[in-house]
């Protein structure tokens, strides 16, 4: 009988295992076979991810990977290791571009495929290639979930030259945690006066339960509106956008630190006044090169001016001579 026994255990054991064993290698076959649309970040283990994405109008097909050297990588994220923090997170770029459509276009493409939206966009100005050389302005607000936030940043760098970055971190933890313990009593006190209010008989105090429960559902639907702003500002952070055409981009350089000795001091102020002073007359030979036939023109009207005003002067200053030059010429 106890072999028995023995024998059936072993043979549901095994059965057990059968059915593991084959739900796992579904489980692995399902998101192997699974298309891969998109696919964004470091995993858990801190491997390259990719993602692409197609827009339906321009084609535009990219492909971004974040390189594995320390150096490179972000900084940790406080609201990734620490989930119970409340952080409203916005940046502000600045961003040039000499192929304004494209960039317009593979930025909107971006935003849908971290799966945030625009929450605001407008564009001023004219093409370069209008005469009169109005550049484009674009400035766009975008709202993109906090998990995806340095993702996003770190990808405009492949959309324009990015010349300015700031970013900011609020921390409303206290004040979110706070809330909620507030709007918890509040709903304890609200479920207590619907049960007083259903036994009370007397009509005074019926007016007296009914005032307090209008003040306390005010207060709940207030906290309840705070903290759904919060939510909304927590979970999809907030990246203002300004992105400027150009012909030319704007060289960004490294941060280096001040001099300190004097003759670091003086080597440093010299190379800048050559520096200042090469720009200064490139600037002065593209503007003449530029204004070229206006000059000519402003050159032969005060060329013209000036022989008129000596002719004038020259009168003034030997008036007999000039009549005798007069009369002489009358015979």
């Amino acid at each position: 009988m106890k072999k028995i026994i023995l024998i059936i255990t072993i043979a549901l054991m095994l059965t057990a295992c059968s059915a593991s064993y084959d739900a796992n290698s579904t489980g692995l076959g399902a998101i192997a076979s699974a298309p891969k649309e998109m696919s964004m970040g470091r995993d858990e283990y801190g491997e390259t991810q990719n993602f692409a994405a197609d827009t339906a109008g321009g084609g535009w097909l990219t492909e971004i990977q974040y390189s594995e050297s320390p150096q490179s990588q972000p900084a940790p994220d406080i609201s990734v290791t620490d989930p119970f923090r409340k952080l409203i997170r916005t940046a502000n770029l600045s961003v040039e571009t000499q192929e304004f459509e494209d960039s317009i276009a593979n930025l909107e493409a971006l935003c849908a495929v971290f799966q945030g939206y625009i929450e605001s966009s407008s564009i001023d100005g004219r093409s370069i290639t209008v005469r009169g050389k109005s550049y484009r302005m674009a400035q766009y607000t975008f709202r993109i979930p906090s998990k995806f936030y340095n993702e996003f940043l770190n990808s405009i760098g492949s959309i324009g030259n990015v010349i300015n970055k700031a970013q900011e971190s609020r921390d409303v933890t206290d004040s979110y945690y706070d809330i909620e313990s507030r709007l918890k009593i509040l709903e304890m006190r609200r479920d207590r006066l619907y049960g007083l209010l259903e036994k009370e008989t007397n009509s005074k105090s019926i007016i007296e339960f009914e005032n307090s429960l209008s003040d306390t559902l005010y207060e709940i639907e207030r906290m309840t509106g705070t903290l759904r702003s919060y939510d909304s500002l927590v979970d999809y952070s907030t990246v203002h956008i300004y992105m400027s055409e150009v012909e030319e981009y704007t060289e960004v350089t490294p941060y280096a630190p001040a001099p300190r000795t004097v003759g670091e001091r003086v080597s440093s102020s010299f190379g800048d006044s050559l520096e200042n002073l090469g720009e200064f007359f490139v600037n002065i030979f593209v503007f003449i090169v530029g204004n070229i036939l206006y000059i000519i023109i402003w050159l032969a009207v005060l060329a013209g001016v000036f022989y008129g005003t000596m002719k004038f002067l020259r009168k003034r200053k030997n008036p007999a001579v000039e009549i005798k030059k007069d009369n002489e010429g009358e015979k």
